[in-house]
């Protein structure tokens, strides 16, 4: 495997930081969703069962919703350095 990444030339080391960066971002997420779903309660289970019903999704959307209105309320706050913000 590795005397093909060297046949592949300078293109494969792109690719491979590529694909790196991929997993790191992959591996960031499910730690995530891991602590929301810690933080409300819910265990990974419930969520993979056949007749999951709308009331074990519901802590998931109450969630997402408060963590919407606290970045809408940073951004809507005033900055430190005293100036207007501009879009």
């Amino acid at each position: 495997m590795l005397d093909l990444f060297l046949q592949g030339g300078f293109l494969m080391y792109p690719i491979l930081l590529g694909s790196m960066v991929g997993v790191a971002i992959l591996i960031d997420k499910l730690i995530q969703y891991r602590k929301i779903l810690r933080e409300l309660d819910i265990l990974p289970d419930d969520l993979l069962k056949k007749r999951a019903t709308p009331s074990v999704f519901a802590p998931i959307l109450e969630g997402l919703k408060i963590t919407a209105m606290k970045r809408k309320c940073r951004s809507l706050a005033p900055s430190r350095s005293g100036g207007s913000k501009r879009d």
